[in-house]
């Protein structure tokens, strides 16, 4: 041990002493580097020890010095710590103890040179025989040996990025993304053997493999053995424009026969049923397949994949498309699938791709992943669900040009729709678009598009765009992401109606919500607004709902959180509003750019009832005991008359409570801590400190909150999210029954007792399951022999009287039975 000591610093010496141009004395340096590094090598003290089953207790007692690698695993893995004993002269040591982050957690002066690069010092000394060490810098194995290492790097052409993953299996001792996923490094043990496996993304297909610069041709997978030396990869990848899949639908009234495309199974169903269906059937895949448009299994349908028309009308069947998650259809630039005066149709585990983008073809008709239509505005489409169907209608061509999707759900002329469960992540310019709905669900769905419009034919781009005509909309559950939306994200119209429960609503750079035509009833409960108003297109562009009339609005228990920078006039709700229910809410004015939450702007409040809110804004020189610089819970046009008066300009909540307008609410600062995300937290949760601080009014919460936890005792918390709810499983509701609302006069009814329709009247039908993972039916059964079906929870219907057939006069009152029939979705 003194002999290499005193070689060690003998080169120290002659090293820093030496002239560069005395060719003698490098020599002699350079020898004696030669003779250390040879006797370090064989300096047992220098090799890695397994300390095995040692104490972990006896370890500030080794004496021996060493490197010592210390994994008590006791066959879990569990990783303790790092004990290094150092051998410069004296025995010291350094540990590091494994708590989620390697901290030193105990260092004897006198080996300051390895400092923090503690970790990555220790590494070069072992091989994978010796440690294995996961993504997180875990110690898995230990044994002893020297590492040795190559690195292979994965380059994926610019173009191509996104369109495909890569895995490693075999002697690898880690992978590395680049975070903009153009490359991967490998490293991996020397002479070991690695095998590379290129995953492409639906829709995509390997173009070329060049390994070391010499092309592999449109291989997928590759391995390398004995390795020796670094080596480098380079992917191409291409869209896949041909169908090689075969054999991968079935119906179910003919199991044995297979189908290699939609189109093909549809015309063969309508073939053996010319008219109508006679019972329901499913067309089922059973193998993960993917149907690409213009192959030989559907090119008849030109610019569609799939068309089906003028068929079962007024049946009271289905025809199910199930995909089972295994079924994906590339529309190659242009249509999905096209039904035209199609009743009854559900679709569901189906993905759709590379629609409606015309990158590679244009085409003179409208277009859509999935287009429902009638020709006929007085006979309408009834009955379209869709559940767990998945949108990407993004295109990149091969010069690496993003090409914009205009439309992805287009429903024209369709009475009822269903949609749950589905994600339109990257769907389109205009991801769900209806019309003529007499009533419309959108249940536990993600969507998104981007603001794209066109001279050529796209005026607007909206994430909803959505009118009928006296039309009950529902929609709950949902992550409405308004990223790029400088407009409107929804525009709503011709709604009697209308439930938003439960939804996220987010990141619209313009406003969320824009609302025409009067409603009877508007009912926003348990919903959460962030970042929203970040950047409009127009001034106006600065409320988060836009409104004409409202008969009643009911606004309890959501979360708002007032922090876009667009506007400083910003308002939460504009429009003419007669009775407001406003109770348990959260309103946040961050930024101190709202001004007002309810802006009634071209009449007056009739009846108005509030409690238990919270309204954070900045206060007068800072002091609660003065009003709100900028901020009024309600104002109003006209404040006389037959007219509630909101003209006092005090902005003191007090004010509103002395004048009998609001019980048990808060005036807070817009500095204060509120929420979870105030103190750096991700959500927009009431801080479980003020969990007892602030209640809701429970006569008004809804029975569940926005994570659908249940009210099940007295306290309830503010806004969206219910602190003291509690978890319980859907599946097991027993509820039944019905209740129903006739929309022309706002009558209620249930099924407990006979109800007697006037002829015309339109009627709301509510399924009363708390289960959100049924498809329901109802079958309406009249005794004149009159019958339809209505997909979904809540439906809408006009029932008909007996009458003459020739003179169409009424004759008597026709009694109508209802059915409800509860299935899973899956």
């Amino acid at each position: 041990m003194d002999t290499l000591r005193i070689l060690k610093e003998l080169s120290t010496l002659i090293r820093k002493e030496t002239n560069w141009g005395e060719n003698t004395a490098e020599r002699v340096g350079r020898t004696l580097v030669g003779i250390v590094e040879q006797l370090v090598a064989m300096e047992p003290s220098a090799q890695f020890i397994d300390l095995g089953s040692i104490p972990e207790d006896e370890f500030d007692n080794i004496t021996k010095p060493g490197y010592y690698l210390y994994a008590i695993q006791a066959g879990s893995g569990e990783i303790k710590g790092i004990l290094v004993v150092s051998n410069d002269g004296d025995t010291q040591q350094i540990r590091y103890e494994y708590d989620s982050i390697y901290t030193r957690s105990y260092l004897d002066e006198g080996w300051t040179e390895w400092m923090d690069e503690f970790v990555y010092k220790l590494r070069k000394h072992i091989d994978n025989d010796t440690v294995y060490w996961d993504g997180n810098n875990q110690v898995i194995k230990a044994k002893g040996g020297v590492l040795e290492t190559i690195s292979i790097r994965i380059s994926i052409n610019p173009a191509n990025v996104g369109q495909c993953t890569i895995s490693a299996t075999g002697d690898i001792i880690n992978v590395v993304e680049s975070e903009d996923k153009s490359n991967y490094y490998i490293t991996a043990a020397k002479t070991g053997s690695v095998t590379i496996t290129i995953v492409p993304k639906d829709g995509y297909q390997v173009q070329k493999l060049n390994v070391d610069q010499v092309s592999q041709g449109a291989v997928s997978e590759y391995t390398f053995e004995n390795l020796a030396s670094d080596h480098t990869m380079y992917v191409w990848m291409e869209e896949m424009l041909v169908q090689t899949d075969t054999d991968f639908l079935i119906r179910s009234d003919k199991p044995s026969v297979y189908y290699s495309g939609l189109g093909e199974c549809i015309a063969a169903i309508k073939e053996d049923y010319p008219d109508k269906l006679t019972k329901d059937i499913m067309i089922s895949c059973v193998k993960k397949a993917m149907e690409i448009r213009g192959s030989q299994w559907n090119s008849t349908y030109g610019i569609w994949t799939s068309t089906l028309l003028d068929w079962n009308k007024d049946s009271l069947y289905t025809l199910t498309i199930n995909g089972n998650d295994l079924y994906t259809i590339n529309c190659r630039w242009l249509g999905g699938l096209l039904f035209e005066n199609v009743d009854n149709l559900f679709i569901k585990g189906v993905s759709m791709l590379n629609y409606c983008n015309f990158s590679g073809a244009s085409s003179p008709e409208e277009l859509a992943a999935i287009m429902v239509r009638s020709n006929d505005a007085t006979d309408k489409v009834k009955n379209v669900a869709l559940h767990n169907c998945k949108f990407n209608g993004y295109y990149t061509d091969s010069s690496g040009k993003q090409w914009y999707t205009w439309y992805c759900l287009r429903l024209k002329n369709v009475s009822n729709a269903l949609i749950d469960s589905c994600n339109f992540d990257r769907a389109s310019s205009v991801v769900v678009y209806m019309n003529g709905i007499d009533s419309a669900e959108i249940n536990r769905s993600y969507l998104k598009g981007d603001y794209y419009i066109n001279a050529g034919g796209l005026g607007h781009a909206n994430v909803l765009s959505i009118s009928g005509n006296n039309a009950y909309l529902k929609l709950a559950d949902n992550t409405i992401d308004g990223t790029g939306m400088i407009e409107y994200a929804c525009s709503i119209g011709g709604v009697s109606e209308f439930d938003l429960v439960r939804n996220t609503i987010k990141n619209c750079a313009g406003q969320p919500f824009s609302i025409s035509g009067d409603m009877q009833r508007f009912n926003i409960k348990s919903n959460l607004f962030h970042s929203n108003i970040t950047g409009g297109l127009y001034a106006y562009v600065r409320r988060m709902f836009g409104c004409s009339g409202i008969k009643e609005l009911n606004v309890d228990n959501n979360t708002v959180y007032f922090n876009g920078e667009y506007s400083s006039s910003q308002e939460f709700l504009s429009g003419n509003f007669e009775k407001l229910a406003n109770y348990n809410n959260i309103f946040i004015n961050k930024l101190g750019k709202a001004y007002v939450a309810f802006l009634n702007n071209s009449g007056g409040v009739k009846e108005y009832l509030s409690s238990n809110n919270i309204y954070a804004s900045a206060f007068w020189n800072n002091n609660p005991s003065e009003r709100f610089i900028n901020f009024s819970p309600v104002k109003a046009e006209i404040n006389e008359g037959d007219y509630l008066d909101f003209s006092f300009e005090t902005r003191k909540l007090g004010e509103y409570k002395n004048r009998g307008y609001e019980a048990d609410s808060t005036a807070l600062s817009n500095a204060d801590n509120i929420l979870n995300i105030d103190e750096g937290g991700t959500d927009y949760k009431l801080l479980e400190s003020l969990k007892n601080t602030y209640l809701s009014n429970k006569e008004y919460a809804p029975e569940f909150d926005i994570d659908y936890l249940r009210a099940s005792i007295n306290n309830v918390s503010p806004g969206a999210y219910n602190l003291f709810g509690e978890q319980w499983d859907e599946t097991t509701d027993a509820s039944t029954g019905y209740e129903g609302t006739n929309m022309a006069d706002l009558e209620t009814f249930s099924n407990s007792i006979v109800y007697i329709v006037p002829t015309d009247d339109i009627i709301t039908v509510r399924v009363n399951s708390k289960n959100r993972n049924l498809f329901i039916k109802s079958l309406f059964t009249s005794d004149n022999g009159h019958s339809f079906i209505r997909f979904g929870q809540i439906v809408t219907a006009s029932l008909q009287c007996t009458y003459n057939e020739e003179t169409g006069m009424y004759v008597e009152d026709n009694n109508y039975t209802l059915n409800i029939k509860e299935e899973s979705y899956e």
